[in-house]
């Protein structure tokens, strides 16, 4: 089957085809079955998939950036070494698939994704919209996923508070810590003092807002401005 760069391949029944290494840069594939088909290193940026059926694909090492992935189905695909920076993959499904902890999800938009079963240890998250994300059953650094916040940039990094059942994540960039590791990394750095104080402190008031923890709000305010009014009161030696 000849298939060119920017082909139209909309609805096309492409199941069980071997179409790795090719390039389809550009290619309009909404809407097309490409279960069962070995897409290993093929280079589909910029291409639109949208709603597509993948899977059981094998996509290891892909070139998909940029690509339109809305409403498809990557259900236990093979994505390790996949480039999907700045792709679209709002409401899509990834429950179950292989990441292999070096995917690149740089500024993804994954609102209302599954990223269910997903192990996400070194996954690459920066900037990425997390909003409305599922997540059940999902890993980082060991833990289960239960809950994620974005809370945007802090000191320059783009940030995220994780929740999971071994305590809080804080990742900042590519760097993932506990709040106990992050408070030792960031203290006592003075371009850091935003992530240190949300590693002290405003992760309380985050963890509240989102409705992980039963404590009331305003008390959590409170206290935390009393605690910066004291802590900033002893460094000017008043």
């Amino acid at each position: 089957m000849a298939v060119n760069q920017g082909a139209n391949l909309r609805d096309a029944d492409l199941r069980g085809l071997n179409l790795g290494d090719i390039n389809l840069r550009g290619a309009i594939l909404g809407g097309a079955d490409l279960r069962g088909s070995n897409l290993e290193d093929i280079n589909l940026r910029g291409a639109d998939l949208a709603n597509v059926d993948l899977r059981n694909v094998n996509l290891r090492n892909a070139d998909l950036g940029d690509v339109n992935l809305r409403g498809s189905n990557l259900g236990d695909v093979n994505l390790r070494g996949v480039d999907l920076g700045n792709a679209d993959l709002r409401d899509v499904n990834l429950r179950g698939a292989d990441l292999g902890g070096d995917v690149n999800l740089g500024a993804v938009n994954l609102r209302g994704a599954d990223l269910g079963n997903v192990d996400l240890e070194g996954v690459n998250l920066q900037g990425a919209n997390l909003q409305g994300v599922k997540l059940q059953g999902a890993k980082l650094q060991g833990a289960t996923v239960l809950a994620v916040a974005p809370v945007g940039d802090i000191d320059g990094w783009p940030t995220t508070l994780w929740r999971t059942d071994q305590g809080y994540r804080i990742q900042a960039g590519c760097h993932t810590f506990t709040l106990q590791e992050a408070e030792k990394h960031y203290a006592n750095r003075e371009t850091r003092q935003g992530l240190y104080y949300l590693a002290t402190e405003a992760w309380r008031v985050i963890a509240r807002l989102q409705g992980w923890t039963e404590e009331n709000a305003l008390d959590v305010l409170r206290a935390d401005f009393t605690a910066r009014a004291t802590r900033y009161a002893q460094q000017a030696g008043m």
